[in-house]
């Protein structure tokens, strides 16, 4: 436990000195450095690695947001206790283009499975104010695992912290999950309401139902598109099956209606997509 309150405090300590981190980032992504893993005394893990292209979502949790590419670093600490609970830091700090680099920051704390109930809670931050867009947002994620029925109840609640317009600035949501996808003829599904505000999430980096459609790979440099782009509430039904272990048909439907029809853009839709997935 005191190594991995240790690392805590190191991971802050990073982030002193922009131009040093912007430096050094720019140097481990330019030249591939290889991932380092390493065990922490007792059933911990370190895993430290300059990632590049990656979505935030490989490391971050969140049905709303980390869309977007992530170009820098990534630190996550893992642990396991022998009587029960899984504690985890995640942290990172990545790069932007616009008007030379800048370096935003991003973290999350959590645990897993406390007290072998199957029961979690996540906490994540992360900050596109200093680099982009006045988006600092601030996500809380609680659910449970059921144990050994592969069923998951989740709520969460996300808060962009930059803005003062409270009754635009926040989004929810809340669903379950029946199955996991992992081998040919599995299935999975997800069934989930989410309410999102026009100034929660910066368009760029959303990952919720509709938001999604339009998201970009690479991070615009025109501020006035990074405004977002939500302002609805609704309900999502997604399915994956694998008819082989690598080819995937993945079902989508998503209905919502505007959340504050008079005050910003209405964007009230009903969608339905159907994928197969062949990877070459």
């Amino acid at each position: 436990m005191k190594r991995f309150l240790g690392l805590l405090l190191l991971t802050s300590l990073l982030c002193a000195d922009e131009a040093q981190v912007v430096h050094q980032i720019h140097d481990w992504i330019s030249h591939k450095k290889p991932a380092k893993i390493k065990r922490i005394a007792g059933n911990g893990v370190l895993f430290f690695n300059p990632v590049s292209k990656k979505p935030f979502g490989s490391a971050f949790d969140s049905k709303l947001e980390f869309n977007s590419p992530m170009n820098g670093i990534l630190l996550k600490v893992n642990y396991k206790f022998d009587q029960g609970g899984e504690p985890y830091f995640h942290s990172g700090a990545f790069l932007t283009k616009e008007k030379g680099y800048r370096c935003g920051y991003i973290a999350e704390v959590g645990m897993k499975n406390i007290a072998n109930t199957g029961a979690f809670v996540k906490y994540s931050l992360v900050d596109w104010q200093r680099v982009l867009a006045p988006y600092i947002n601030s996500q809380m994620v609680v659910g449970y695992d059921i144990p050994r029925k592969n069923v998951s109840l989740y709520v969460a609640g996300l808060q962009n912290l930059a803005s003062e317009q409270s009754d635009q600035n926040y989004a929810v949501y809340i669903g379950t999950s029946l199955g996991k996808a992992k081998k040919q003829g599995d299935l999975s599904v997800d069934v989930n309401y989410q309410a999102v505000g026009s100034k929660a999430i910066p368009s760029f980096d959303a990952r919720g139902m509709h938001v999604a459609r339009g998201r970009v790979k690479k991070l615009l440099k025109d501020r006035s598109k990074l405004l977002g782009k939500a302002n609805f509430k609704g309900y999502q039904v997604k399915s994956l099956y694998l008819i082989t272990d690598k080819v995937k048909l993945q079902n989508t439907l998503e209905w919502a209606v505007d959340l504050h029809p008079q005050k910003v853009q209405k964007i009230a839709f009903n969608q339905y997509e159907l994928e197969l997935v062949i990877p070459f």
